[in-house]
């Protein structure tokens, strides 16, 4: 129990922010098809907006990446070229968010999302979660 206390009591001032204590907290959550497999783990066709407050699920809007990609290009006056291994086996020029997670390194995957997602119209306080 010590070990634990001492690990993990100075988390605690975190929750109350991300359990939307004193203001919503948002989340965006990309859910995984294993049946497309990718790097990351699986093809994302589904996004989450997840919405807390006051420690309860609030709203939650589930969708299809699509629309992300959507509201990408209709916000973006240049979308960012695709990384090599996109423009060369999918054939595709341009960087969507449902291909921002091509690279197998968790932090790397992550930093790509937060490259094309706060480019959207979507809520940023949820696309930069």
């Amino acid at each position: 129990a010590t070990s634990i206390r001492e690990d993990y009591v100075s988390l605690i001032p975190l929750l109350d922010p991300a359990l939307g204590a004193q203001q919503d907290a948002h989340y965006f959550v990309l859910l995984q098809n294993a049946e497309e497999i990718r790097q990351s783990g699986g093809f994302p066709g589904t996004s989450a907006l997840i919405t807390i407050h006051d420690g309860r699920l609030a709203d939650i809007q589930i969708q299809s990446t699509v629309l992300l990609d959507k509201a990408y290009l209709d916000r973006r006056a240049t979308p960012l070229a695709a990384p090599g291994p996109i423009r060369e086996y999918l054939k595709q020029e341009e960087w969507l968010p449902h291909d921002a997670l091509w690279s197998a390194d968790f932090p790397t995957a992550v930093s790509s999302m937060g490259l094309l997602c706060p480019s959207t119209s979507w809520p940023a306080s949820a696309a930069t979660r």
